[in-house]
């Protein structure tokens, strides 16, 4: 039946996590972990590139107008489900159960990607909605938010995890 098949996938998503864990190469060697903005947010930055992602907040859509709809664009989600998604990201990364990592290069966003660390039962992660703008696409913008949001879900203390 086709749920065995998204069980097996879901168990080898696992087991590539889990060896990524072991390993410790979950974050790429040219992103370095430095202080966020809010709370106890982490920021990736990866260098040379103008490239940083962030977990947003409702804040970050106060103080840029064109957040919202440019991430409804390149997304295709709606505005409202964006900001209720950014509002969720107020409490801190370490509080909120799930949170929208944003990739901005040089100020703009060009890339999301949500995680959440209570998933499942059996103290699984998730992350998915992952969307990088057309242009900023093959720039390693979606590596920096899988990335990101893998770090998240390890500090968490996620043992498996699970995409979208």
């Amino acid at each position: 039946p086709s749920h065995w098949k998204f069980r097996c996938w879901s168990f080898a998503l696992q087991a590539s996590f889990i060896t990524r864990l072991m390993s410790e190469s979950v974050l790429p060697a040219e992103l370095e972990k430095s202080e966020g903005s809010t709370k106890d947010n982490v920021t990736m930055q990866q260098s040379g590139s103008g490239l940083v992602v962030v977990v947003g907040t409702s804040r970050m859509a106060k103080e840029d107008s064109t957040l919202v709809p440019r991430i409804a664009q390149f997304s295709h989600k709606s505005e409202g489900d964006i900001r209720a998604r950014l509002a969720k990201g107020d409490v801190g990364s370490k509080v909120a159960n799930r949170v929208l990592h944003v990739a901005l290069r040089d100020g703009i966003a060009v890339g999301c990607c949500s995680s959440t660390t209570s998933w499942s039962f059996d103290g699984g992660g998730h992350w998915g909605a992952l969307a990088v703008a057309p242009a900023a696409q093959g720039t390693g913008v979606a590596s920096a938010l899988v990335a990101a949001a893998e770090r998240r879900l390890l500090e968490a203390g996620c043992r498996s995890v699970q995409m979208e």
